[in-house]
């Protein structure tokens, strides 16, 4: 086995075992306000019928290991999108690496049981859906407008 395949699998087993080892760091602002650059995160290894919409994901993506919030979960996969960026991401069940369930920020801890933390995974995912269907109500509403212009 290579080094670089060793690095990575250490790198893995580091983020699904860092309720055990210690808090991993979150890096970028894809999920700025709820996560910001330096947070440390406590993830631990999550069951497939265990995730929910809303959770905090790790996944695998190449060499690297983002962390993105679960909007939809299907059968085999999740779509998951960054809190501050407009694009979804797929993903297979295989890929997901560990559930967030705290971050520390500060010298304070959020815990994923906290009402904080569930109201604002609450917000996120319904300020998601919203935006989806007044797309569609827009996108409906300029349809019926071209069909009363023709006739």
């Amino acid at each position: 086995m290579d080094k670089n395949k060793i690095t990575l699998a250490a790198k893995e087993l580091r983020l699904q075992k860092s309720a055990a080892l210690g808090p991993v760091f979150f890096h970028g602002n894809s999920m700025f306000p709820f996560l910001a650059d330096g947070d440390e995160l406590i993830s631990i290894p999550v069951v497939w019928g265990d995730i929910k919409t809303g959770d905090i994901i790790t996944y695998r993506l190449e060499d690297k290991f983002p962390t993105c919030r679960v909007i939809q979960k299907h059968r085999d996969k999740l779509m998951l999108k960054a809190d501050d960026w407009p694009e979804l991401v797929e993903v297979e069940a295989g890929d997901v690496l560990g559930k967030v369930i705290e971050r520390r920020r500060g010298g304070s801890a959020l815990k994923s049981g906290d009402l904080s933390w569930i109201l604002y995974s609450g917000y996120i995912v319904w300020r998601f859906r919203t935006g989806k269907l007044i797309a569609r109500a827009r996108y409906f509403s300029r349809v019926i407008r071209g069909i009363f212009k023709k006739g």
